[in-house]
């Protein structure tokens, strides 16, 4: 019997206990795979605004689920050397070379990595694609989406494949590298103590937990206000303190223990205590680890809550359609609009058409100097606003308004807020730049009103003399003509003839008005009046499949059929990506916890055997492995709870600078959410003692 038949006969022996790396190393290549592909792919790149929160979020998770996956293969690794270890130790006293030793691992290994690899990368272009012609199926004919794997995608998976490779490779080399015989024979049984520690460092460490959270989100809020000034860009690196907190908190509670108050206590649970120190360092990174991850997956179960806080605005207008349009363009007519109703067996009932009027309106320029300071520079010709006059607005809404003379009131939508860079009360004067007289105006309110809300400009009630006095001698040129109607039919029918309207729409509207947000009459003016090119916007593209236009065209219309139906999609696009992350957040947190607790089990089976011996019962052994199970679960569960929860607190109160009814109801799905993960650490904890128990042979009392 040479070398390799007994090489070949331990490995037979003990195929069971690599089983998980492969498992491991399957999953790990799977979420990576599909994760990656479907956010490079045309459900998050068409759906996710570019720059936007939701897109930074999700890029976030990406790569902590990227992070997660690698720390779980880790722990995986860890464990497989662990039982390795001894084999290559037993070889070794047989006197095998360790050049053999390591030829034989490294076959090995190739044949793991190889099987695992293509069967990984299989399984997770699968469920990409299943993923993918989910959506391409359910939003057929509403969204342009093919399967497509993004060369971004693959260039993540293979660099993680790499990274795999590279960390298995190491590992593998310093563990055939130990030249004892004994001390890997003993890997097994060797740990990594931390000094024990005073209370002081518990409180400390809490201490430290709300002061980074106090000072990376409250200090600059504040300070914004209070002192006009923003804090400079590496203020965020302030969060690390609530990490530094985050760490020393779980240290203590692995070697924080005294006997100064409760003896009984302490001596209870000393040999608890004092196995956990022994395995201290690991212990505390693996709980770190957890800590961060269970942080990650929360934070992509909240976004499903969140997305109510996005509610669809335009639910609440007031008309089905509402199309600002140039008045001069006469872009539709009323015999259209009753042909197109007729083909699509619709009805069209209020209709009104309102004419918003051009004026030029002052303002207040708000940015942060060099030295961080809020600069205020107060402009009388600021920026274009359009006004209609209080009957025209009674007349279309059906809401009686009374403005008074000299002042105005401002059309905002329900769920609108004063912004800190534009305050409603800005406003002071307006100018009809056709005959040069000038209204003097203050601060009246609000009004609501989605139906007259517009993309990028502040509209305005006037009272209708003021408004008659200050509109004298506007032409069509400086008029914005509002077209509202409601619908009434089968909603497949009202979808069809929305569609034909805004494709008609955008066919008929002329390139000079494809122009973004940012574009302003009024500064367009005054850069030609000095001579000067106007750049200070975007030409986009007018088309139904340029889905930026609901968000960045300044001429939007509102269409509540399709608008809705756009909404409901990216709700569900939004809801499923984040779910799915939010579970691989999860899955990695399962592995890594009971891969601890295997190779804890692992380190102290001989300590348990030698207690047992000595007298020790099986319930105190049962109760001395529950006392440790509980910290690793509890303490991280705990800790990522509070952190997470105390963050979307801080979220919900800083948007608004208000906790509304929503928030609450935000907060409490979030609350659920949390313990519903209390529930899985739970489960996991449960089905980890039971197999705790029977490595160490402790399952019967």
């Amino acid at each position: 019997m040479n070398y390799k038949s007994i090489y070949d006969k331990l490995r037979k022996y003990n195929r069971a206990k690599y089983r998980q790396l492969e498992i491991c190393l399957i999953i790990a290549i799977v979420f990576v795979t599909s994760f990656s592909i479907i956010l490079f792919g045309p459900i998050v790149q068409q759906t996710f605004p570019d720059g936007g929160d939701s897109r930074k979020q999700l890029y976030m998770i990406y790569v902590a689920t990227l992070i997660g996956c690698w720390i779980f293969t880790i722990y995986s690794l860890a464990l497989f050397f662990k039982y390795k270890s001894r084999e290559m130790g037993i070889q070794l006293a047989l006197g095998a070379k360790k050049k053999l030793i390591a030829k034989m691992l490294a076959k090995e290994i190739r044949k793991v990595l190889s099987k695992c690899m293509l069967i990984g990368i299989v399984l997770g272009l699968s469920v990409s694609v299943v993923i993918e012609l989910t959506f391409e199926k359910v939003f057929s004919g509403r969204r342009d989406w093919k399967y497509l794997i993004d060369k971004n995608g693959i260039i993540v998976v293979v660099l993680f494949a790499l990274i795999i490779i590279i960390t298995i490779i190491y590992l593998s080399r310093k563990y055939t590298k130990k030249a004892d015989v004994l001390d890997l024979i003993y890997e097994q049984q060797k740990g990594e103590t931390v000094k024990e520690i005073g209370r002081l460092y518990g409180v400390f460490s809490l201490f430290l937990i709300i002061l980074g959270m106090f000072l990376g989100y409250v200090v600059p809020i504040w300070i914004a206000y209070t002192k006009g000034t923003s804090m400079p860009s590496f203020w965020g690196a302030t969060y690390l303190i609530s990490v530094l907190g985050l760490y020393m908190s779980i240290v203590y509670a692995i070697m924080g223990h005294s006997k100064n108050r409760r003896k009984n206590k302490y001596y209870k649970h000393l040999l608890s205590y004092n196995m956990m120190r022994f395995q201290g360092k690991q212990t505390v990174k693996n709980m770190c680890v957890v800590t961060l991850m269970l942080i990650a997956g929360m934070f992509a179960f909240f976004y499903v809550p969140q997305l109510r806080s996005g509610v669809n605005v335009y639910e609440e207008s007031e008309f089905d359609v509402s199309i600002p349009m140039p008045k001069k363009l006469h872009l539709l007519k009323n015999k259209e609009l009753e042909d197109a109703s007729d083909k699509y067996d619709v009805k069209i009932v209020n209709y009104h058409e309102l004419d918003f009027v051009e004026l030029v309106g002052s303002g207040i320029e708000r940015d942060w100097n060099e030295d961080n300071q809020l600069i205020e520079e107060y402009q009388e010709r600021y920026k274009c606003y359009e006004f209609i006059s209080e009957s025209q607005f009674e007349n279309a809404i059906g809401h009686d308004v009374e403005v008074n003379k000299g002042s105005y009131l401002l059309i905002t939508s329900p769920e609108a807020n004063e912004s800190f860079w534009e305050k409603n009360s800005d406003l002071d004067c307006v100018t009809n730049l056709i005959n040069n007289t000038k209204l003097k105006l203050s601060y009246g309110g609000t009004i609501e009103s989605v139906s007259l809300l517009r993309n990028g400009v502040k509209r305005f009630i006037l009272n209708d003399e003021d408004f008659y006095d200050i509109t004298k001698g506007i032409t069509d040129d400086h008029q914005i003509t509002q077209i509202l109607f409601s619908l009434e039919g089968k909603d497949k029918n009202q979808y069809q003839f929305s569609e034909a309207l805004y494709r008609t729409l955008l066919n008929r509207m002329p390139d000079k008005y494809a122009v973004s947000l940012s574009y302003d009459p009024y500064q367009e003016f005054i850069a030609t009046t000095m001579g000067k090119e106007y750049d200070d916007y975007e030409t986009l593209e007018l088309s139904t499949e340029n889905k930026d236009l609901i968000n960045y065209w300044k001429y939007y219309p509102i269409i509540k059929p399709i608008i809705n139906t756009e909404y409901m999609q990216s709700t569900v696009v939004y809801f499923i990506i984040f779910l799915y992350a939010g579970f691989i957040c999860m899955i990695s947190v399962g592995m890594v916890e009971f891969t601890r607790i295997k190779i804890l089990s692992i380190n102290n089976k001989k300590i348990f055997e030698i207690i047992e011996k000595l007298g020790a019962s099986k319930r105190y052994l049962n109760e001395c492995l529950k006392e440790q199970l509980r910290k690793i679960f509890i303490l991280p569960t705990a800790l990522s709870s509070v952190v997470i929860i105390a963050f979307t607190i801080a979220i919900l109160r800083g948007n608004d600078n208000k906790f509304s009814k929503l928030d609450a109801q935000i907060l409490g799905m979030d609350l659920f959410i949390v313990m519903l993960v209390i529930i899985m650490q739970y489960c996991i904890y449960k089905c980890a003692f039971r197999k705790a128990k029977k490595m160490l042979n402790i399952s019967k009392l």
